[in-house]
């Protein structure tokens, strides 16, 4: 078994089912030295135990709080600084965090019969959190709504369209919704394993989000039927970055990074074979950099980050990171900042010929998780 598998089934199995919230005391241990500019990633320390951590551009871990369960991906809301931290799926809890105190502010809840898909959005005036969920029952995939100013109350749900609706991101307008629908159907009887891989279908669907309905959908080409389209950035001129992962054979080789815009066929992007292999039909998280021009993909399992040109649709490089998964950018045009399941933080950025560097920021003795947002 290869070595990568044995230490993300070791991540999975090493928790605590219930932990006592530490003291703020002895969970802060300093602040932000620029408060407009820092990183949340969640993270499991040596003996298994979840964290949330917030750390500095340089990589120095300024405090943490802890988690019930593994962490998976974060939502920000701009006008109260508050830290949306939802469980990894099948995981049915979110935190909210007060980022000016730090501490934690309230646990919400997927309601009876649902759980949460680890991803979520605040709407554009910060009112509504929006979260994707699962109706294990029924198999399918809806949005939830959540009332930032009345305590996160959970006041309604909308349809995703599809199954396993992943990750979501809003168009500029503020008013439509992208949805990932990964088109996974799974129930936590039966934990993570996927029950119709044989019939499953992914989309990316467009919802209006003032009459709740699909404004577009749109679908691979029928040899993709097993590509599962789970994560997505908007970027420039609300073009759709897809990152996606194959569910087929291993010896397939399928391209994996995507790119949509208005009502075009998904452009599949290609990449030199070897680099395809090496992504081993898997990518963990898609972000855009600070100039909105370049795209940096995450494929952990074949210890590989990919960039990608927005503008060209085209392969630009890559680098080396051992399980690396979590992706930011920095402010800096076509940098990042990358952190590793074996504790690794790094900074990627491209020279001036055209080929990537990559720097060691810090070590740490925590496994990184999968998903980094980055405050800047």
């Amino acid at each position: 078994m290869h070595w990568m598998e044995i230490k993300r089934r070791t991540f999975l199995k090493g928790c605590l089912s219930t932990l006592a919230w530490a003291s703020l005391d002895t969970l802060v241990f300093g602040k932000v030295s620029n408060e407009n500019q820092f990183y949340v990633n969640a993270i499991a320390d040596e003996q298994g135990n979840y964290f949330l951590q917030v750390f500095e551009p340089s990589g120095k871990v300024v405090w943490q709080l802890p988690l019930p369960e593994r962490g998976h991906a974060f939502a920000y809301h701009v006008h109260t600084r508050q830290l949306v931290v939802f469980a990894r799926r099948p995981g049915t809890y979110a935190i909210i965090v007060d980022l000016k105190t730090p501490y934690q502010s309230l646990k919400i809840e997927a309601p009876q019969g649902h759980h949460f898909y680890g991803h979520g959005i605040f709407t554009q005036d910060g009112r509504w959190l929006l979260t994707t969920e699962n109706n294990y029952d029924s198999g399918d995939g809806v949005i939830g709504i959540f009332d930032a100013k009345s305590g996160y109350q959970r006041v309604s749900e909308f349809p995703a369209y599809g199954i396993g609706p992943h990750e979501i991101q809003l168009l500029s307008d503020g008013k439509t919704l992208v949805v990932a629908n990964g088109g996974i159907r799974t129930h936590p009887d039966y934990g993570r394993q996927k029950l119709n891989l044989s019939t499953m279908k992914s989309s990316l669907a467009y919802i209006d989000l003032s009459s709740k309905k699909l404004s577009g959908i749109f679908h691979l080409p029928l040899e993709y039927q097993k590509m599962s389209i789970r994560h997505l950035i908007v970027t420039v001129e609300d073009k759709v970055a897809l990152a996606m992962q194959y569910q087929g054979a291993r010896a397939h080789r399928y391209p994996l990074v995507g790119i949509h815009q208005g009502d075009d066929a998904i452009q599949l992007l290609q990449a030199p074979p070897s680099i395809l292999r090496q992504m081993r039909n898997y990518c963990g998280s898609v972000v855009a950099d600070a100039a909105g021009t370049m795209l940096g993909v995450s494929s952990p399992r074949g210890n590989v980050i990919t960039f990608w040109s927005i503008q060209e649709r085209e392969y630009l490089g890559h680098v080396f990171v051992e399980d690396g998964c979590g992706i930011a950018p920095t402010l800096s045009a076509g940098e990042f900042i990358i952190s590793s399941g074996n504790g690794s933080l790094f900074r990627s950025s491209m020279t001036s010929s055209n080929t990537f560097h990559l720097q060691l920021l810090q070590q740490h003795p925590v496994r990184w998780d999968n998903h980094m947002l980055g405050k800047l």
